[in-house]
């Protein structure tokens, strides 16, 4: 198979993946660049505690790749509500976003990094608030509208 070949199905993947999860956004690509850096952190501990493994390592990409199942579950949500603004695929996101980066953040405590606390205390109410928001606007919404 050509080099051509591979980029096109590759292209056509990452685009149908794209579609399912709402199309794509800053919030996406924020989520998918903490998801790299949270694994590769992980890889530092695990080199610096001498417990990297293969078997462990796939366990990782695996929950990750789970991540984007629920990303694609909250988008299918707003297309059901009929939510053209993505409310539920957004703070889906914004959730893990949260997450992702409070892990990032353990990671390089483990090896050892100070870490500014105001960041430590941001991404603890960025996922406390994720799921108010949608709330809101979906009660909102009903108000408008009379449905979701």
């Amino acid at each position: 198979m050509s080099n051509i070949s591979i980029k096109l199905i590759a292209t056509g993947i990452i685009g149908f993946i794209a579609g399912l999860i709402g199309g794509w956004d800053m919030v996406l690509e924020i989520l998918c660049i903490l998801i790299v850096v949270d694994y590769l952190t992980g890889l530092g501990v695990a080199l610096k505690e001498k417990k990297l493994n293969s078997s462990i390592g796939f366990l990782g990409i695996l929950k990750k790749a789970m991540i984007f199942l629920v990303l694609i579950l909250a988008a299918q949500l707003d297309r059901i509500t009929n939510n053209q603004a993505n409310l539920f695929r957004t703070a889906t996101a914004l959730f893990y976003i949260s997450n992702e980066g409070i892990s990032i953040l353990e990671n390089i405590g483990n090896i050892g990094v100070s870490l500014p606390p105001f960041i430590v205390k941001v991404l603890e109410q960025l996922r406390e608030n994720s799921s108010k928001g949608i709330i809101d606007d979906m009660k909102e919404k009903v108000r408008e509208e009379g449905e979701i």
